[in-house]
């Protein structure tokens, strides 16, 4: 492999400054931010999550975020 010093990291071959920031837990696009922390992520390879405040498994239908990794108090229960 060469190195080339526009690439954030010469062993993942989809990691440069010119790609799509996606949910699979690399620097995808260069800017030393992963995921969930990259408000560039592309938003359709994210997961709807539904607040579940109380831990039951059932969502609150009016709290939803687009996220890469579901956070506590959260689930992807859609039912």
């Amino acid at each position: 492999m060469t190195e080339d010093p526009s690439d954030c990291d010469d062993d993942h071959r989809f990691g440069n400054p010119s790609a799509l920031e996606v949910c699979d837990g690399l620097d995808n696009d260069c800017v030393n931010l992963i995921d969930d922390a990259d408000a560039g992520t592309e938003a359709s390879t994210k997961s709807l999550v539904y607040e579940d405040s109380d831990g039951d498994g059932d969502r609150n239908t009016d709290v939803a975020q687009f996220v890469c990794i579901t956070p506590s108090g959260y689930t992807e229960n859609d039912g």
